[in-house]
């Protein structure tokens, strides 16, 4: 569909859909790693964690005519259980927010509010982490590329759009993106998984990482892409394992920052897709210290910005579980 080219890359924000090339295996076996024993079903989760976000550019931001800046940036996830049917079913929720400002010529706007919220619900590694629901609202203020604009307002151009993804059974999707500011830019698309492949949903991305055991060094599976318009194969490699490095966190209200602050070992994973023309790949640093104490969690997140221009990084400060 030619509506979907006109998606805007910063919206692919926390999502699969602009990674680099790239294949690897076929199967990956998921372990509920958040609940501290990943071998005990059932095992309740109530977490929150919080993140400082912040703007990395590159040398690409000064060819620009004009400038942009990111301040306020926030990123929050959830995770909690719940059973039904008598399956153990996980709601995952993010919020980031953070807001940017741009200027022309001497001419600055004001700040603007950019969010993306997302939801998705799944059943636990028992059933593959496979996913019954999710949903995305987005509301961005995205560079424009080139050197030519006239006017302050060329600068960024608007997104406010809904994903809204259903799964039947046999885990065959059903997408509907909706935009509240061009109603060219709306479709719909079904799409079956390739029973070969994992089958995870975008909005899991950061809770499937943690599914993943630290004795696996590579694992693909399967991801439907609104933009593309079909399934996509995602590719984890995960670097050797680092310590020593000291993290400064609040945990359950401990303050453990400064003269506090605890090394956590952690793995780097790139996240590639096998597709052409696909973008900068996604960095995630992911702990492996003690698992019943740091259940794999993710410490620091690398998402690619539009054009080449930068990076967003995502940094763990709180962590909340009951």
């Amino acid at each position: 569909m030619k509506a979907k080219k006109l998606i805007p890359t910063f919206a692919l924000l926390l999502s699969l859909t602009a990674l680099t090339a790239c294949a690897g295996d076929k199967t990956v076996e998921f372990g509920n790693y958040w609940t501290g024993d990943a071998l005990i079903s059932g095992t309740e989760i109530h977490e929150t964690l919080k993140y400082d976000a912040s703007f990395a550019p590159t040398e690409v931001t000064e060819t620009l005519d004009y400038t942009f800046a990111y301040t306020n940036g926030s990123l929050v996830t959830t995770l909690d259980s719940t059973t039904e049917n008598g399956k153990v079913v996980y709601v995952f929720k993010t919020e980031m927010n953070i807001d940017v400002t741009y200027t022309f010529k001497g001419e600055s706007s004001e700040p603007f509010k950019d969010s993306i919220v997302s939801e998705v619900r799944f059943y636990e590694a028992a059933n593959n982490l496979k996913p019954i629901s999710s949903n995305k609202t987005i509301v961005i203020h995205n560079p424009t590329n080139g050197n030519k604009h006239t006017k302050l307002s060329e600068c960024y151009r608007i997104s406010n759009y809904t994903i809204q993804t259903t799964y039947d059974e046999k885990g065959k999707g059903n997408c509907v993106v909706t935009s509240a500011d061009n109603a060219d830019f709306s479709f719909k698309d079904k799409f079956s998984p390739d029973k070969d492949y994992n089958f995870i949903d975008n909005e899991q991305l950061l809770v499937a990482l943690r599914a993943i055991s630290k004795d696996t060094s590579s694992a693909t599976v399967e991801s439907y892409s609104p933009f593309v318009g079909n399934p996509q194969k995602i590719k984890f490699s995960f670097a050797d394992g680092k310590s020593g490095q000291k993290f400064d966190l609040i945990e359950n209200g401990q303050d453990f920052t400064g003269d506090k602050s605890r090394a956590i070992a952690y793995r780097k994973v790139t996240m590639s897709i096998d597709a052409t023309n696909s973008g900068s790949s996604q960095i995630a640093w992911v702990a492996t210290g003690n698992t019943s104490t740091y259940r794999n969690v993710v410490l620091r997140y690398e998402t690619p910005h539009a054009y080449g221009l930068g990076s967003l990084v995502f940094q763990l400060k709180e962590i909340t579980r009951s």
